[in-house]
């Protein structure tokens, strides 16, 4: 079993940051939630063994001007609907393309999403 002393020797990399007087507090109060008094030991192990978040919503935003397009398509075939205009067979083709390709970009999305976890 390694010593104290050899557990020291074994790190011999320092990284060094600095926190306001708001973050030190939460990182103490973690500490006192987690019964920790070693305070390396605790940041050490809250970095290396968990996973970080990264919100890119890049594909959402692509995913929501996709949708809306499609909402528009639908808000004008109703609007001629209602004037009981004729909707031509080609739109409604064109709006079940879109609905695939809306399809498509939500899995898309969703693989990608899961490829980063």
């Amino acid at each position: 079993m390694a010593t104290k002393l050899d557990r020291n020797l074994e790190r011999n990399n320092r990284v060094y940051f600095y926190l306001s007087d708001e973050e030190l507090s939460k990182l103490n109060d973690r500490l006192e939630y987690y019964n920790s008094n070693n305070r390396s030991e605790f940041i050490r192990n809250s970095v290396l063994n968990n996973y970080i978040i990264i919100n890119d919503d890049t594909n959402l935003r692509e995913l929501v001007y996709e949708v809306n397009r499609i909402g528009n398509n639908i808000n004008q075939l109703t609007k001629l609907a209602n004037q009981n205009k004729e909707i031509q067979s080609e739109e409604i083709d064109e709006l079940k393309k879109q609905e695939e390709e809306i399809r498509t970009l939500v899995f898309q999305s969703l693989m990608k999403h899961n490829e980063k976890r």
